[in-house]
């Protein structure tokens, strides 16, 4: 007979993720650094859709959730696919995301966030910076939507 007793983990608090984004352009950073799980990917480029719009690449958690298709590439140009723009919305639609820019006030970015999809990132709709320019520092949190 065992003598441990078995209890369930306890909830986890605190965000699910941080990224920290230090941009060298518009649409490009010189570093990306998280911490947690990676929803949003380490992606160095194409991190802008359109002036000030960032772009959410799938991170590696994708490929736990339903609907995840195949990965491709490797390091920080790997992308997580979903077998549809549908999919990868359900997705992102579990997660809550703010910004801080330059250390400023945070920014809500939408519970769950928002913007567009596609099988491998998501387009986030409002501007946040124009233009995200060399030197600038973003701060993503992510946590579960409610």
């Amino acid at each position: 007979m065992s003598r441990w007793l078995f209890f369930p983990s306890p909830v986890a608090s605190g965000p699910l993720q941080v990224s920290t984004w230090t941009m060298s352009g518009t649409s490009s950073a010189s570093s990306v650094v998280e911490t947690g799980l990676s929803i949003i990917s380490l992606r160095l480029g194409g991190l802008s859709w359109s002036t000030g719009k960032p772009r959410f690449f799938n991170g590696a958690e994708a490929a736990n959730a339903t609907g995840f298709d195949f990965a491709s590439g490797s390091g920080t140009n790997t992308m997580y696919h979903f077998t549809s723009s549908t999919a990868c919305r359900d997705w992102w639609d579990n997660y809550a995301v703010s910004v801080t820019i330059n250390g400023g006030a945070p920014i809500s970015l939408g519970d769950p966030v928002t913007g567009t999809t596609q099988t491998v990132y998501l387009n986030l709709n409002p501007v946040i910076l124009s233009p995200m320019s060399s030197g600038d520092v973003l701060v993503f949190t992510v946590n579960a939507a409610s």
